[in-house]
């Protein structure tokens, strides 16, 4: 983790990320080990991912998620925009066809189309046992993605919810595992993840529809040319860039 202040910006929080990754490979490089951040590197293994966490503030810098023990209508709007644009921050959030491989069913990632207080197997989980430090986390992205686009979508999709007024569903209250309420779910491959950010066209209006196009152009190409290969090829194709 890298310490940040509460008043530490989202462009900052990106750029020490990225100069993080980029300054960790180059030292194990200099070492002569490959470092990777891809988020499953090793079938067998836990993932790695990269976790959003958020809050606001009002004018007065009081949190705004819960300032009455419950939260608030603009954090519930933020955790329904998460949820409606699921399926499409896929497409900006798990960016890789090994992406995918840690974004499953029965995973800590952000899988299923769900949230809750406290629990560790939704994909985006509220704080809310005081009010002060209360935040949402976001579980779907991964260290393959840029973290400036993974940032700017969570925050996007969240912004929408609240323009839109998203009607928030019941939060999960079953175990995540074995047992879910969710009904929804990511796209299961880099197949399907385009297509679905694709057909959201608010979400990809709200991140940059430009930047959007040519991401869906371009992971499509991926899928194309890395769909036959194993899993080691797959991992192997990443390696040097991720």
């Amino acid at each position: 983790m890298i310490p940040m202040t509460k008043r530490t910006r989202a462009v900052a929080a990106c750029d020490n990320a990225f100069l993080f990754k980029t300054m960790a490979r180059e030292v194990a490089a200099e070492l002569g080990l490959l470092l990777t951040f891809l988020p499953k590197p090793i079938p067998d293994r836990g993932g790695s991912g990269l976790h959003i966490n958020f809050s606001f503030e009002d004018k007065s810098g009081a949190n705004v998620i819960v300032p009455g023990g419950v939260l608030s209508d603009v954090a519930r709007g933020c955790m329904a925009g998460l949820i409606h644009h699921h399926a499409g921050l896929a497409g900006l959030l798990a960016t890789t066809v090994n992406s995918h491989d840690r974004l499953g069913p029965v995973s800590m990632a952000g899988y299923r189309t769900n949230w809750a207080n406290g629990h560790r197997m939704v994909t985006t989980r509220s704080t809310v046992s005081s009010a002060k430090p209360a935040r949402f986390e976001h579980r779907k992205a991964d260290c393959a993605t840029n973290p400036c686009l993974a940032v700017t979508a969570v925050l996007q999709a969240a912004l929408l919810g609240v323009q839109n007024g998203c009607d928030l569903a019941a939060s999960e209250y079953l175990d995540g595992l074995e047992n879910v309420r969710a009904t929804r779910h990511a796209p299961p491959s880099l197949a399907r993840a385009p297509d679905a950010l694709d057909a959201d066209k608010p979400l990809r209006m709200a991140v940059g529809e430009e930047p959007c196009d040519a991401l869906i152009f371009r992971k499509k190409d991926e899928w194309k040319r890395l769909k036959d290969k194993s899993v080691d090829e797959v991992r192997d194709y990443y390696l040097p860039f991720v």
